[in-house]
């Protein structure tokens, strides 16, 4: 009886050993997915980086992809500012032999190598205090050792937890509709402006019309 009794004290114990171990089992492995994936993008590996991206993100650029091909300026004007900015950049960056072929994933792989995807801003970045749920977890993001009110977000797939590129977009949004505001600007205006900031420096006279029409 006294056995019997010790060992459902015992087992709340290891219940609960187990779940702080698959947890901080879990956390090590997100640190060290975002730490290949910010050190391929720094190389500007997009092979090796896109190894790391979610399937949603991947998703979301054959989307744009589509829109880049066949999207009137009707269509994109009216699309989510980051849609309208992806979409730009494509027309403007991408040759259009190469845009007309690429799948979603070679998208991915070409805007990292190409330095389509930021990365100069993820060289002081790390994470910080990890929530898991299910197969998605939330790091916050810790800037030159002080965490900021952002999260990177992670999805496991294929036993991998990869990251979603797309969940910074309600900041960054944010971040550029107070940017019109500051410049007193239109927001097609500032969206043409961003795109204009990277090579080739300028805008193609085309960029509003759908690929597949040039």
């Amino acid at each position: 009886m006294i056995r019997k009794f010790g060992l459902l004290l015992l087992l709340p114990l290891l219940l609960i050993t187990q779940v702080f171990y698959g947890q901080n089992k879990a956390d090590k492995c997100i640190k060290k997915s975002f730490s290949i994936y910010r050190n391929a993008l720094m190389e500007q590996n997009g092979k090796k980086a896109t190894k790391r991206v979610a399937k949603n993100t991947i998703d979301y650029y054959g989307k744009m992809l589509h829109h880049a091909r066949f999207s009137d300026s009707l269509t994109v004007n009216n699309l989510p500012l980051m849609d309208k900015l992806m979409i730009l950049s494509f027309r403007n960056r991408v040759p259009v032999n190469k845009l007309l072929q690429i799948s979603a994933k070679q998208s991915v792989v070409y805007a990292i190598d190409e330095g389509m995807v930021g990365k100069e801003s993820l060289a002081d970045l790390s994470l910080g205090e990890i929530t898991i749920k299910n197969k998605k977890a939330e790091a916050q993001l810790v800037l030159n050792n002080d965490p900021v009110p952002i999260n990177f977000v992670f999805y496991k797939e294929c036993m991998r937890w990869k990251i979603d590129l797309t969940a910074f977009f309600p900041v960054a949004t944010l971040a550029i509709q107070q940017t019109i505001k500051d410049l007193e600007m239109s927001e097609n205006e500032l969206v043409e402006f961003i795109v204009q900031l990277v090579e080739p420096y300028q805008l193609n006279p085309n960029i509003w019309k759908p690929v597949a029409n040039w």
